[in-house]
């Protein structure tokens, strides 16, 4: 229902209060069908790139829907231009259509149509009463609140060799951003788990505190380390502030991982 409800024009008769609906919003999602049926242009060609579409994201679509979650909007984002480039197609239809009916007559009507679907298409994704640029707002000071995250990530870039793993509740950016390989901190109360894993992976470093922290029982198991303070055989490496009070700490992990037994693995 997720990929349905991002992708195709609302079945309800009434469109809900906010205005919008899948990806492009409820005028541009239909013009985006009404291109695929209409196929303007080249009959074969529209055709041929149809395939080729269904072909790239039909199997990514069914493993949303059957292996993952379908139901965040981000991961249909991929599919935003060629929705759009099919909303021109049935843009312009509409508009030839109208244009050469009554015998050309209605040219100018057609325009003007025309000028007005763009318009609601365009409208529906700005926010009405002021909310655009609260959002506007909220964003800045999100973005704000990553830097200290972003300048930690940065400390590893200059401060390690390529290669170095280190372990963070955020990997994914953190790997992004500071070109290095992360294991996410294990979600467990027990210390000694976490070292366990940090040596089966060779993670060196520990980053603690981010935007994103350690939450649950990873929290309650590096809860001094959090709070700054000194563990035996951990050695602090760098401190970042960041707003709100927090500092960011990074640690080295003990050399011998406190001498937990390993994990048997490949």
């Amino acid at each position: 229902m997720a990929a349905r409800d991002y992708l195709l024009p609302p079945l309800a008769p009434l469109p809900p209060l906010d205005g919008k609906a899948g990806l492009l919003g409820i005028v541009a999602s239909w013009l985006a069908l009404i291109g695929m049926i209409s196929g303007r242009g080249a009959r074969q060609g529209s055709t041929r790139l149809l395939g080729l579409l269904l072909a790239a994201f039909g199997p990514y679509i069914l493993f949303l829907c059957l292996y993952w979650h379908a139901d965040e909007e981000r991961y249909f984002v991929p599919l935003v231009p060629w929705l759009a480039l099919y909303a021109g197609s049935g843009l312009a239809s509409i508009t030839d259509t109208l244009a050469g009916a009554w015998r050309g007559r209605s040219a100018v009507l057609a325009a003007l149509i025309a000028v007005l679907l763009l318009v609601l298409a365009v409208q529906q994704h700005y926010p009405a009463g002021g909310t655009g640029w609260r959002e506007m707002e909220a964003k800045i000071k999100e973005r704000e609140l990553w830097e200290a995250d972003i300048a930690a990530f940065a400390w590893f870039r200059e401060h390690t060799p390529p290669g170095t793993v280190i372990m963070t509740r955020v990997p994914w950016q953190l790997t992004f951003h500071a070109d290095r390989p992360a294991v996410m901190t294990p979600n467990t109360p027990d210390p000694e788990t976490i070292l366990r894993l940090a040596q089966y992976y060779r993670a060196q470093y520990l980053m603690v505190n981010g935007m994103t922290n350690e939450k649950g029982g990873a929290r309650e198991a590096l809860a001094p380390l959090i709070a700054g303070k000194e563990v035996a055989g951990f050695k602090q490496e760098a401190r970042i502030p960041a707003p709100g009070g927090r500092i960011i700490y990074i640690y080295r992990f003990p050399p011998d991982y406190g001498g937990v037994a390993k994990i048997e693995g490949p």
